[in-house]
């Protein structure tokens, strides 16, 4: 029987402000490098795992919206990290509640008409674009044109910069650390 995904952080609001928050960032200062971004983030009090997960979620759940109507079917459901010992494992993106959260913010404002949405094209596509999917279509479509996207399946994110282990530690939550032999 599979596990229930439980995202994190828990809270939805706490994930949709600071989404959001990285929005406003970017929006305000587009050329803002990633390591600006976390600094930023750290500096307002968020943790450094989470202010370099907020640098990599945010950009992509943006363009998803974009990415399905361009004709793009098969979008990630999995991000990969490595371990210490450098194996790659995969995390479901639905626990991640700033992918999540921002992922529901895009497509509920990716439905009105651009004229109605909080966020202008140039804004979004300055978020959208930090992403390495955006940048790959973008690059199939100067080489290929919009046909060349129909049907195309996006690789899941890899990321790097953080291990799996110190993404588990940042969401201990003061509970101490499973013994390495219990397995539940």
């Amino acid at each position: 029987m599979p596990r229930a995904v439980i995202p994190y952080p828990p809270d939805h609001q706490l994930a949709l402000t600071r989404a959001l928050r990285v929005v406003d960032l970017l929006t305000r200062r587009p050329e803002m490098r990633d390591d600006e971004l976390e600094a930023a983030l750290t500096g307002e009090g968020v943790g450094p795992v989470d202010a370099q997960l907020l640098t990599l979620f945010v950009p992509i759940a943006l363009s998803y919206p974009m990415l399905r109507q361009l004709g793009v079917t098969g979008l990630a459901s999995v991000y990969g990290v490595r371990r210490r010992s450098g194996r790659w494992v995969y995390r479901p993106l639905a626990g991640e509640h700033y992918f999540t959260a921002a992922l529901t913010w895009a497509e509920g404002l990716f439905a009105l008409a651009p004229a109605d949405r909080s966020l202008t094209v140039e804004a979004w596509n300055t978020v959208a674009g930090r992403s390495a999917e955006m940048d790959c279509v973008n690059n199939m479509m100067t080489s290929h044109g919009p046909e060349g996207l129909r049907g195309a399946v996006v690789s899941p994110p890899m990321l790097t910069g953080l291990t799996a282990e110190e993404i588990a530690a940042s969401r201990q939550s003061g509970q101490p650390p499973r013994p390495w032999w219990r397995f539940w």
